[in-house]
């Protein structure tokens, strides 16, 4: 199937945002501002996985795709 997903897309996401929820909530606990922290660490850590996703995605090419 041509348009079938890998059940490894996504991964480097789904970790960052349970990262960046956890240290996000403890740095709010600490501080008095759950919200803020929650939304800034959960930010960052969805760009982080995102790279990481991109940079496997580019050290890892699909078999079918000739090398250059």
């Amino acid at each position: 199937m041509a348009g079938a997903r890998s059940k490894d897309n996504g991964r480097g996401v789904g970790i960052g945002m349970a990262l960046g929820a956890g240290v996000g909530a403890a740095i709010g606990a600490a501080t008095g501002e759950i919200a803020m922290w929650l939304a800034i660490c959960l930010g960052l850590g969805i760009a982080f996985g995102a790279s990481a996703d991109a940079r496997a995605k580019r050290a890892d090419p699909p078999a079918h795709r000739p090398e250059p």
